[in-house]
């Protein structure tokens, strides 16, 4: 399977690399701007392309959206990593912290997708997010009802 590497903001790059021929094109730059740019340019001359494009922050990932492409956040994977080792360093098992952070990025997603709709107005982007806080809030509260079920499960007498 070829790799090309090359200024993807050049079309006789992207011809060279035959990207016509592609299944998917991958966007990893650090620039935010030129993921844009290079998206928009990949998504006009090759629509039949899947675009998995590397995403700075929210903003950015509604951008790449409209533009068609698949949105990848470069620290959201490895921030719910290091909430999991956390939680696991703090006494919940494995299975008890995947489905926290499984319920966490569900979460996450809905509201990701209910801001795109709005993202270009701050005030509802504001609603949302305060929505999704204290969304957030009781999905914590939820977690720690389970915690006490089990902890107190745990505590009775085996008949």
């Amino acid at each position: 399977m070829p790799i090309f590497y090359g200024d993807s903001l050049r079309p006789e790059i992207l011809r060279a690399a035959q990207v016509d021929q592609a299944e998917f094109f991958i966007i990893t730059t650090d620039d935010p701007d030129t993921n844009l740019r290079t998206a928009e340019l990949v998504r006009r001359l090759y629509p039949h392309v899947t675009i998995i494009a590397r995403a700075r922050n929210r903003q950015h990932v509604h951008r790449l959206i409209d533009l068609g492409a698949l949105a990848v956040r470069e620290t959201f994977h490895s921030s719910l990593e290091m909430s999991k080792q956390v939680l696991t360093g703090l006494g919940l098992s494995e299975a008890q912290a995947d489905s926290r952070l499984t319920r966490f990025r569900e979460h996450d997603e809905q509201v990701l997708a209910a801001q795109h709709k709005v993202y270009d107005d701050a005030a509802a982007v504001m609603q949302t997010a305060r929505e999704a806080r204290a969304d957030l809030e009781r999905l914590f509260d939820s977690d720690q009802i389970e915690a006490r079920g089990i902890d107190e499960a745990l505590q009775r007498p085996a008949h």
